[in-house]
């Protein structure tokens, strides 16, 4: 085993995972909204988006399925649109509450986790390009992607769970969860429209 290789590979798994984006915002959003129980929900989600992603490029490096780019051009444009529309529909909601205590539901928590992950370009990207730098930390190509996905799956849940569990014990998140839900909100937004602006020339060629 290469062990300098694992542990850049863990390293660096863990660093993407706590880098600021749309799932670590919509993640303490739900945290701050409903608890502990509702991001983990969103977690679960998000963790479920990330390993079809991951087939998707594990599908790639056995030679099994190759993305074109300008399909994979198109999907990330639309999921940057999606990001968009995300948090605009988020933060109409929020603008029109009454009160930051009304009662937390978890009921969509897993689908908007895995929507978001699957249609979030910096996860895409991350994802087809990183894992295929790893693939010699095994002497065996097949075993190598199973030791990859399984550290993937258990450290980004147990990074994420962390994150969401320390941020659920801070009571004043509680207080400002309406104010943390709008700047969740507004970071999709934005995350949306770089991710517009960065595939719009390329979308814009394909398509017309």
């Amino acid at each position: 085993m290469n062990l300098e290789l694992l542990w850049i590979y863990i390293l660096s798994v863990i660093v993407f995972i706590i880098t600021p984006g749309p799932v670590t915002a919509l993640i303490l959003k739900n945290t701050s909204s409903g608890g502990f129980k509702k991001a983990f929900w969103t977690i679960l989600g998000t963790d479920f988006g990330s390993l079809i992603l991951i087939a998707f490029a594990l599908l790639g490096i056995l030679g099994i399925f190759n993305i074109s780019n300008d399909f994979f051009t198109i999907f990330s444009f639309c999921g940057a649109v999606f990001i968009f529309f995300l948090g605009l529909r988020g933060l109409v909601a929020d603008i029109g509450k009454n009160s930051a205590n009304i009662a937390p539901k978890a009921k969509g928590a897993f689908s908007a986790g895995f929507i978001l992950t699957v249609s979030n370009p910096k996860e895409i990207i991350f994802i087809m390009t990183f894992l295929p730098q790893f693939t010699q930390i095994l002497p065996d190509l097949h075993a190598s992607l199973a030791l990859l996905v399984a550290l993937w799956v258990g450290l980004d849940i147990f990074v994420l769970c962390a994150f969401s569990f320390g941020a659920s014990k801070i009571k004043a998140l509680e207080s400002y969860s309406r104010y943390i839900g709008l700047l969740s909100d507004v970071i999709l937004m934005f995350v949306g429209i770089l991710g517009v602006a960065f595939y719009w020339g390329d979308f814009w060629a394909i398509v017309f």
